[in-house]
């Protein structure tokens, strides 16, 4: 019963509102950084480079694992020929190999991680400078991300603006 008084009292409340003074004298804009870190010259660069960086890596990890697989089958072919100890050694060995092997792939994507980390810090390091200006210069209060927008007009996204800017600003940055 008293949830139900609570939650009664509430919407009154709400409703006797007057919503009308929420016009803001000074617009609230917004910009899509998914698009600003794909479009933008710097987002390409980084995504490209970070493509080429995967390949190459994958490429390496491929034949590292081809190898392994061919030793591992190789020994299974001596399995009858060698004894039983000697099968068993060899074969903790390649275990120990595959072992290596997979921790090389988890260093190398926490190393990857590391550095793209550390390259969208630059760029996100330019563009808050670009976007301090931005709204110094345009009077606006708050810059918002478009993915917590639900609803918002066409004219208050800056997205486009943000990303020539920041084409003048920085061209490339370092994986």
């Amino acid at each position: 019963m008293n949830y139900r008084k609570i939650i009664i009292s509430f919407a009154f409340l709400l409703l006797s509102l007057n919503f009308t003074m929420l016009d803001a004298k000074e617009p609230i804009l917004y910009i899509d950084m998914n698009k600003v870190m794909n479009i933008s010259a710097v987002g390409k660069s980084l995504n490209d480079k970070i493509k080429k960086y995967r390949k190459t890596n994958l490429v390496k990890f491929n034949k590292i694992l081809k190898d392994l697989r061919s030793e591992e089958d190789k020994l299974i072919a001596q399995k009858n020929v060698l004894n039983n100890d000697e099968f068993k050694k060899r074969a903790k060995i390649i275990q120990g190999d595959f072992q290596i092997y997979k921790k090389s792939i988890e260093d190398f994507n926490l190393d990857l991680d590391r550095r793209i980390i550390k390259s969208k810090a630059v760029i996100l390091e330019n563009l808050t400078s670009i976007l301090s200006q931005y709204a110094k210069d345009n009077s606006t209060t708050f810059i918002l991300n478009k993915k917590n927008i639900i609803i918002g007009r066409t004219n208050l996204e800056i997205t486009d603006e943000i990303i020539k800017r920041l084409n003048n600003k920085i061209k490339d940055t370092k994986l």
